[in-house]
């Protein structure tokens, strides 16, 4: 779920950078004006707008090719005490790391 995740925000990014680009074309100038605002809420818009497409093809192609809602594996992962002294030293990790950021 990472993986998709972190790809879907450089397909976000390249969708915003298209509107920014169209934007550009059509000789937008920036000020402080009401026409300015509009054109950063309708960007902002059409950003939703066009995510949320690309979310409904995306789920459409997943479903296409199968998708059920569960990740199947070749590899059963039983549970041990192993991933669980795992889990533990990460989550330790993970809070010494926040504490000592949070301190600076």
């Amino acid at each position: 779920m990472l993986l998709i995740t972190y790809r879907y925000l450089f397909v976000l990014e390249q969708e915003y950078q298209r509107l920014v680009r169209a934007m550009k074309i059509r000789n937008f100038r920036p000020a402080t004006t009401l026409h300015t605002y509009r054109t950063y809420a309708y960007l902002v818009g059409m950003f939703f707008v066009r995510a949320s497409e690309r979310a409904k093809r995306v789920h459409s192609a997943m479903i296409c090719r199968g998708l059920n809602g569960r990740f199947i594996s070749l590899r059963v992962f039983p549970p041990n005490p192993h991933n669980r002294v795992f889990a533990i030293a990460t989550l330790f990790t993970l809070v010494l790391l926040v504490g000592l950021a949070w301190r600076r």
